[in-house]
């Protein structure tokens, strides 16, 4: 027999999980992260979004736990101390950025300044690459999502 264990942590996707398509966080969605609160459950977010594109959510959802941004690449308080943050080196980002560009794909970078006491010892300003995407032009709908005018299955019984 299988020991029972309690859940102590929910980590929600943002985009199309806890905001619709429309970008709204729902009083739905609100009710129930409030839910898993009084039932003892963290709840946390993550997100290929920056933090900064989920601030709306840190109040709203009373957040208390990290919040990961750009796919995990930063992870931060919701008072925006980093924790964490994950870099990708130069050499890796020149041939990642080459292979985009053969591909015909447009890209966007994500670039974070080194820290002070870093940068006062380098001879030219530089920064930390955070997140280097990649996307076909023109950008399609992806063929995994409902549209939104589809109804959701029955939840099961």
């Amino acid at each position: 027999m299988t020991k029972k264990q309690k859940i102590s942590l929910v980590l929600a996707d943002v985009d199309g999980t806890l905001v619709t398509e429309e970008k709204v966080l729902t009083k739905r969605a609100q009710a129930a992260v409030q839910s898993l609160r009084e039932a003892g459950v963290r709840f946390a977010i993550t997100s290929g979004r920056p933090p900064m594109g989920m601030a709306m959510l840190f109040d709203a959802l009373k957040l208390d736990t990290p919040i990961a941004g750009f796919n995990g690449g930063l992870v931060i308080k919701p008072d925006l101390t980093i924790l964490e943050q994950k870099t990708v080196p130069a050499d890796v980002a020149a041939k990642s950025i080459e292979l985009i560009r053969a591909h015909g794909a447009d890209f966007s970078i994500v670039m974070t300044p080194v820290r002070p006491a870093i940068q006062a010892r380098l001879p030219t300003p530089t920064a930390n690459i955070i997140s280097i995407s990649a996307q076909q032009q023109p950008r399609q709908k992806s063929p995994w999502r409902r549209p939104s005018s589809q109804a959701r299955p029955a939840p099961r019984p």
